[in-house]
């Protein structure tokens, strides 16, 4: 794969040139509504799968009581969660999100932050997460959603560019029902995703966008730079919304 191949968005925002901790639209309000209807509390035993640098993972620990376990394929993102979780409630191991390093039946809860549309098969993903929930337990996820009537082309350039499969809120529910989950219920956070967006303009301003864009030029050249302002344009063209979807393992 050349350079410019490689180069996405969401590298972008996960690398360290921009500085950002939460990677993920909605922030801790989404997070805080993922666990809450989820369950989550004092004693709640919960793994966060691609649980990026761990942010999430101490929220939970702190405001709830819950004991969590955050996995990830990203040595570079654990080490930089790891760097940051003082609390023994919070561990972490790394690993694919479709081959979870842990038993099936092993978790009360089980949590993926806009991180299921970026597997090569999201279907196989939630399979995964329902798999290791213990019964009786509930499977959440947020993450980007398509309008109805997206048109394909469209689709098809954000998985050419960035590696994300995203579904509609239709689509969404139908993957948990596929996965044995019950009790599906989807709501539509669009508005998280805008307001994220520009939450990370304004604090990056003017000055860090052009040295993320600098940072990109650097890392996957002007090539690379095109993919990641053609995805942007993609994320800014009203077609992509987000959703919140949790089922329940019966």
């Amino acid at each position: 794969m050349n350079a410019d191949e490689d180069a996405s968005l969401e590298r972008l925002l996960e690398s360290e040139a921009l500085g950002l901790d939460v990677l993920h639209p909605g922030g801790t309000e989404i997070t805080a509504a993922l666990a809450d209807r989820c369950d989550v509390g004092e004693g709640t035993t919960v793994l966060d799968a691609a649980c990026g640098t761990g942010e999430s993972d101490r929220l939970l620990a702190a405001r709830y009581g819950c004991s969590v376990l955050g996995v990830d394929a990203s040595l570079d993102l654990l080490t930089r969660a790891r760097a940051k979780t003082t609390t023994t409630a919070v561990s972490f191991a790394a690993g694919d999100a479709l081959r979870l390093p842990v038993r099936d039946d092993g978790f009360d809860v089980v949590v993926q932050e806009c991180a299921t549309c970026l597997l090569p098969d999201p279907a196989a993903g939630i399979e995964e997460l329902a798999r290791v929930a213990t019964p009786g337990g509930f499977v959440g996820m947020h993450d980007l959603s398509w309008a109805e009537g997206t048109p394909a082309e469209t689709r098809q350039r954000l998985a050419d560019l960035e590696g994300e499969r995203p579904e509609t809120l239709d689509g969404w529910r139908r993957l948990f029902e596929r996965a044995g989950l019950v009790d599906v219920e989807v709501e539509d956070r669009s508005s998280a995703l805008d307001a994220w967006m520009e939450e990370v303009h304004a604090d990056l301003g003017v000055t860090g966008q052009l040295r993320g864009f600098a940072a990109a030029a650097r890392r996957w050249g002007l090539g690379g730079l095109w993919r990641v302002r053609t995805a942007q344009r993609v994320f800014e063209s009203g077609d992509v919304g987000y959703a919140l979807v949790v089922g329940r393992k019966p």
